[in-house]
């Protein structure tokens, strides 16, 4: 994708125009926990602005600090210059360049992004999937998995695409649920969970519900005692970076994880190195960092009515607002705000 080496120089409420709601002052996450986590990122940044010390995977290793450091500190200044480091990169395989555009596709330009999609979805095997790189005729889950969470949502993955790509996933799934890293091996955790995590933005747009029960359930099987999961299906021993990677791909396919997250977080938790590190590795911090952002509420308006719903100008009516904690953990009491103006219809709010 070196084209995207020019990223970088191109770089109702009813009908109400002007409305807001606030809950609150943002939760920060405990210093031993998430927050500990990214302060350890923002000191192991490389000199060139990428992370970790393998340089083959430093664009996956940075491209998980950005989602990390975009779902815990959205403002962060780190954010905007990561992403310009990224967009000059060019990596040559199936697995670096999907992960790359997902990462920058919000940032980029139409154009541009046209150019990028065109580029990964030219990169298909023959099988419906994709491989490593170009040219493979043998596809497999991983990177299948990667390319399509690239592109489900965007006009370059037509229909049929997406149905051959979501039949080889089928094709390649083991018996017991999971996925392997290679076309008939054991079903390792890390591989099912990314399967899952592409499975969950394909349910946006098409039905795959029992490819993405059989994951949930083969997953949500495997973890241990202690709370974690393994590297591998009935492995006995935990592992940091599939639990992390496992709690995230859950979440986001919306599987009711109320009994099993506490145990997940106790386990992330005990493993987190003084430093604030896991494993001394960006990439498994930045993942165990998200895992964790569970530990937070995610407040949202689920709902709001006037009452009456219609009125003639000047009497007054009553405006009932709904909120839903979409978070693991419980919401503290919160004190919601409103814009005093409601332009668009002529009238205002009164606060208490």
């Amino acid at each position: 994708m070196g084209f995207l080496k020019s990223a970088k120089h191109w770089v109702f409420f009813a009908a109400v125009a002007s409305s807001a709601l606030a809950l609150g002052p943002p939760v920060v996450a405990d210093e031993n926990g998430a927050a500990g986590g990214l302060a350890w990122l923002r000191s192991s940044q490389r000199e060139d602005g990428l992370w970790g010390w393998d340089d083959r995977l430093a664009v996956r290793d940075s491209v998980e600090v950005l989602r990390a450091f975009e779902a815990l500190a959205p403002s962060d200044p780190i954010l905007s210059a990561a992403r310009e480091v990224l967009a000059s990169q060019a990596p040559a395989t199936v697995d670096l360049e999907a992960r790359l555009v997902e990462a920058l596709r919000p940032t980029i330009s139409e154009a541009i992004l046209s150019v990028a999609m065109g580029e990964l979805l030219a990169m298909r095997s023959r099988d419906g999937g994709w491989g490593i790189t170009a040219g493979y005729e043998t596809s497999d889950a991983l990177d299948t998995a990667l390319a399509l969470r690239a592109l489900v949502s965007t006009t370059s993955l037509g229909a049929n695409e997406r149905l051959a790509a979501v039949n080889r996933l089928i094709a390649l799934q083991n018996a017991d649920g999971g996925f392997g890293a290679a076309n008939g091996e054991l079903s390792d955790l890390k591989t099912s969970a990314e399967v899952l995590r592409a499975v969950a933005a394909i349910s946006r747009i098409g039905a795959v519900d029992a490819l993405s029960q059989s994951l949930v359930q083969f997953l949500l099987g495997q973890q241990q005692a202690d709370g974690g999961f393994p590297a591998f299906a009935g492995a006995d021993t935990s592992d940091v970076r599939s639990t992390a990677l496992v709690v995230l791909a859950l979440v986001e396919a919306g599987a009711d994880m109320a009994v099993q997250y506490p145990a997940a977080r106790g386990y992330l938790l005990a493993n987190q190195l003084p430093d604030g590190s896991w494993e001394e590795s960006a990439y498994t911090t930045a993942l165990a960092s998200a895992a964790l952002a569970g530990t937070l509420p995610d407040l949202m308006i689920s709902k709001a009515e006037f009452t009456p719903s219609t009125t003639p100008r000047g009497p007054d009516v009553s405006l009932s607002i709904s909120v839903a904690n979409l978070g693991l953990a419980d919401a503290r009491s919160e004190t919601a705000r409103a814009d005093t103006r409601l332009a668009a219809i002529g009238c205002w709010v009164e606060q208490p």
